[in-house]
């Protein structure tokens, strides 16, 4: 009986292997993130916190539009095309250097009509985030070609190793006392530039030969382009509240609804790595339906552990986020409570999305943020000027449940047609 056992220990291991490893890597980074977030947060008080939330959101918030949707496509390519990889390479490497580099240089001059208020330290910093960008598209294209090849070491070496330089870096300013905004800001640029480095160097040493193949590039556009307009919406869904309180509201109540939303993210954490495994996972099946049991899979293991997750959290939250980020952080609560619930939605609509992409079909994603943007628009016009960041938290609840509804009824209904033609 011993032998049997262990025979089946093993296959569900080979099973889960990268989940689990890839979890474990979250689960690290999570942890970094909370100890970067509650030293930020202690160290440069709600309006510090709130000039370096917008200091590092608005080149993200960039990079994503710059990047037209390639992320993804390069994960799925990478998986389903593992024999042109040179291609691949070549061809993000263009695009990453010439999108970066036109969205950088707008960055660069409109970012001090947008963050007018703040001071000039901050704005210089920022500004050289904007000039990083195409490299840091790059960067991050480079660990989409590792995650999509299932060189999930690798991948998860450079993630962590990414946030352990940050959390370094805020300390030791923290000991030798020069934790400004600027100073924390150029830490994380470091650190992008180190991994960034890295990345490209792993990805380079398993190329025999770097080709560019105009009809790959077309095919990576076409996906691209169909997910850009998703990623966009998405981004918007998961940041417009913090653009838009950055932009209407003070600093120090963007700095609670930031510290609302990262004490939430423990929820999402217990569906962090089927989301990033499902997607090149899927892409290596050999049939439609055996992706769709896989994504089937993903979404019924994870979502009890995020719905337990959610209520244990949210339950503890005051108790918790006074505790972690101090007294003054006590009126974020009620706005956390409610990102712990949201967060759990959020989790089991992205394993939804990334398995409809792993599937070679971004449009799913792409139709459900467009009709999860309209409740976004809509709650925050709403909900904002009356409840403030409690009003932000309701309307992200709001976005993503109608997203995760969306993306199962859009799934469910491909899934029926499969069937239908067997």
């Amino acid at each position: 009986m011993g032998q049997p056992q262990t025979s089946n220990l093993r296959r569900l291991w080979e099973r889960w292997k990268n989940v689990a490893l890839t979890s474990g890597a979250d689960i690290g980074l999570a942890g970094l993130g909370l100890v970067s977030g509650i030293l930020t947060a202690r160290l440069l008080a709600p309006a510090g916190k709130g000039e370096l939330t917008a200091a590092l959101l608005w080149p993200g918030l960039f990079q994503t539009f710059a990047n037209f949707g390639m992320r993804h496509a390069v994960v799925y390519f990478s998986g389903r095309r593992s024999d042109q990889i040179g291609a691949l390479a070549a061809g993000i490497t263009a695009l990453s250097l010439v999108m970066g580099g036109i969205a950088g240089l707008i960055g660069v001059l409109v970012i001090p009509s947008i963050i007018d208020d703040y001071s000039p330290s901050t704005l210089l910093a920022t500004q050289v985030l904007f000039a990083w960008l195409p490299f840091a598209i790059l960067g991050g294209n480079a660990l989409a070609i590792l995650q999509g090849q299932g060189r999930f070491q690798p991948w998860n070496i450079l993630r962590v190793f990414r946030q352990v330089f940050y959390v370094g870096s805020i300390v030791a300013l923290w000991v030798v006392d020069l934790v400004h905004v600027h100073y924390v800001v150029y830490a994380y640029l470091i650190a992008d530039i180190l991994v960034t480095t890295g990345a490209v160097s792993v990805v380079a040493r398993s190329i025999e030969r770097f080709e560019f193949d105009v009809g790959l590039l077309k095919e990576l556009l076409w996906y691209g382009s169909r997910n850009f307009l998703a990623s966009m919406a998405g981004q918007a869904n998961y940041q417009l509240d913090q653009a838009i309180i950055s932009a209407l509201l003070a600093p120090r109540l963007l700095g609670l609804y930031k510290v609302a939303v990262s004490s939430s993210q423990f929820v999402k954490l217990m569906s962090m790595g089927f989301q990033r495994v499902i997607i090149s996972d899927v892409a290596r099946s050999n049939s439609d339906a055996e992706g769709h049991e896989k994504i089937r899979r993903s979404l019924k293991t994870a979502s009890p552990f995020l719905i337990l997750s959610s209520v244990l959290i949210a339950l503890a939250m005051p108790l918790l986020l006074p505790l972690m980020f101090g007294q003054e952080y006590a009126p974020a609560v009620p706005a956390a409570q409610i990102m712990c619930l949201a967060s759990a939605v959020f989790g089991m609509k992205q394993i939804l999305y990334n398995g409809a992409r792993g599937q070679g079909r971004p449009q799913i994603p792409l139709y459900c943020e467009f009709m999860a943007l309209a409740v976004t628009a809509a709650g925050l016009y709403v909900l904002l000027p009356m409840l403030e960041i409690k009003g932000a938290a309701i309307t992200s609840l709001l976005a993503y449940s109608s997203g995760l509804a969306a993306a199962f009824y859009f799934l469910r209904r491909s899934e029926r047609a499969i069937d239908a033609a067997k």
